[in-house]
């Protein structure tokens, strides 16, 4: 069975996609979210881990992360994690692993792990003791595409290893998106390329800002299955001149997936993303950007419980 692994910071919007698909998630069965905490408020993500619970999904739960506000502060992450197991929550404790990582760091996930395996998360080449320590705990390890080389993932067991790419190709300005661009292909090459899984960065990429601003335009990313592979369409709109008019900007961006999808039935129309999108469409309504990505996340969550 293909184990798959949408990787994810942790912001609000990236969160409830994942609580709004908790049961189609859970059901799949091979399909294991993971978080890395960015902000120090846990309230978001404890609220969520109810929903884990309720629906038997299980979640990931970095303990050091590498980006945001609570870099270097394990006592503040184990207690979320702490938090998210008093929900109820199935949540595996996960490590990053790089050159960076430290003793302390494995003594914050040894006191986490109990009877549940961890999860390394290889982000960059780390200490030959690191890596010693590491190889002797029962856990599954996957690698960051080009953070390390062969050698490196060789010092792990076979079946634990797994791969992670970002397929998303992101562009300095929104305006600059092609109308699509490959994603990937992982789900359909993992196994000959020696590993036992995979995961990605959904449509938000690896790249990390703590901050935002007016956008002088609008895109909706949205994944398909060509049968090669997953291909990212990117519908962006036309007036982008200013920054006046997000909502106009917006239902430019929907008319071109909506005209792109009856053009191409079948292709992207079978979710339920999609038709809270229609729905958007037929109603002139313009949610808010931050609920435009998470129907972006959730459109390619649903396509990946299709192809896993």
């Amino acid at each position: 069975m293909s184990i798959y692994y949408p990787y994810f910071r942790a912001k609000q919007f990236e969160v409830s996609a994942i609580t709004n698909l908790a049961p189609q998630l859970a059901q799949k069965g091979s399909i294991i979210p993971i978080f890395e905490p960015v902000t120090r408020s846990s309230l978001q993500i404890i609220k969520c881990a109810s929903k884990f619970a309720t629906t038997h999904l299980t979640v990931a739960f970095i303990l050091n992360p590498r980006v945001g506000a609570v870099v270097n502060n394990l006592q503040t992450t184990e207690q979320m994690f702490q938090d998210m197991k008093k929900q109820g929550s199935d949540v595996i404790p996960a490590l990053i692993v790089d050159q960076h990582t430290s003793i302390a760091e494995i003594n914050c996930l040894n006191r986490q792990m109990k009877h549940k395996a961890p999860l390394f998360i290889h982000a960059g080449n780390a200490s030959a003791t690191i890596i010693n320590t590491l190889a002797s705990i029962n856990g599954k390890h996957i690698f960051k595409d080009g953070a390390v080389g062969l050698s490196y993932v060789k010092n792990f067991q076979a079946g634990s290893r797994l791969l992670m790419r970002d397929g998303f190709k992101a562009q300095r300005r929104n305006r600059d998106f092609p109308s699509n661009s490959f994603f990937d292909d992982l789900h359909l090459n993992y196994v000959s390329l020696g590993f036992a899984g995979f995961g990605d960065y959904a449509t938000v990429g690896d790249h990390f800002s703590s901050t935002g601003g007016p956008a002088y335009a609008v895109a909706i990313h949205i994944t398909e299955d060509d049968n090669n592979g997953i291909v990212c369409n990117h519908f962006v709109s036309s007036s982008n001149a200013t920054t006046a008019n997000p909502g106009g900007k917006f239902g430019e961006a929907l008319d071109s997936l909506i005209n792109y999808s009856r053009l191409n039935p079948g292709k992207i129309d079978f979710s339920n993303a999609y038709h809270t999108f229609y729905n958007f469409h037929i109603n002139q309504h313009f949610p808010g950007l931050g609920e435009v990505k998470r129907l972006s996340i959730e459109h390619h969550l649903e396509l990946m419980c299709r192809l896993v």
